[in-house]
């Protein structure tokens, strides 16, 4: 794991407030995904998603206790929404994969981000953020792939299409928004495994499509 010293620009104090208050209980949230990815690039964006090792029960009763509103949006897998005045945020508590079968996985909690990094799709999409420290955690060379311009899959590409067969599409719409190349491996995957896509319904395909 790589661990840079490094402020970005949250554009939400009711974000800081959340993560202020679940550190204060003694647990710990950082900022993951794409608003990390985003901001390393200078792209303004408001879609800040937080990930936690408290469940979900456990975030949802020491919020309201804080007088926030939280809503079990999706709670079947781990996420509750919060609500301070017109900002919304999805907080997740950290997961790991027991078992996958296409798009559906048996998870279960637990309290190691990088387990949870393990979960994700590509490495630029699995760094993470914590804005009190004003740290960035990089498990998976993210933070290269990212100054490069390569949008790679975590780990074995087989795998991660095995798992997710949206991936495949996944790979092609980050590639064509963040890479300068298709990175040969992956891409060699995504050919491999193509009749996976014959698995999805029409509506996956049109949303990543759209």
């Amino acid at each position: 794991m790589i661990v840079i010293k490094k402020a970005l620009d949250v554009p939400s104090s009711s974000c800081l407030e959340i993560i202020s208050i679940i550190k204060n209980h003694g647990a710990n949230a950082r900022l993951i995904g794409g608003f990390v990815r985003d901001s390393l690039l200078g792209v303004k964006t408001k879609d800040i998603d937080i990930a936690t090792d408290l469940r979900p029960n456990e975030v949802s009763e020491l919020l309201t206790s804080h007088n926030i509103t939280t809503i079990p949006t999706g709670i079947e897998f781990g996420t509750i929404t919060a609500i301070i005045g017109k900002d919304k945020f999805e907080i997740t508590t950290l997961r790991k994969d027991i078992s996958c079968n296409g798009r559906h996985a048996t998870v279960e909690y637990c309290k190691d981000f990088a387990i949870d990094a393990q979960r994700r799709d590509f490495t630029i999409n699995a760094l993470s953020y914590c804005p009190i420290k004003q740290e960035i955690y990089d498990y998976f060379t993210g933070l290269d792939d990212l100054k490069h311009k390569v949008v790679r899959f975590i780990g074995n590409p087989d795998e991660r299409i095995t798992e997710d067969a949206l991936r495949i599409l996944r790979f092609f719409r980050f590639s064509g928004k963040y890479a300068k190349t298709l990175e040969r491996e992956s891409l060699n995957a995504c050919i491999k495994h193509k009749a996976k896509l014959s698995t999805l319904s029409r509506e996956r395909i049109n949303q990543e499509l759209d």
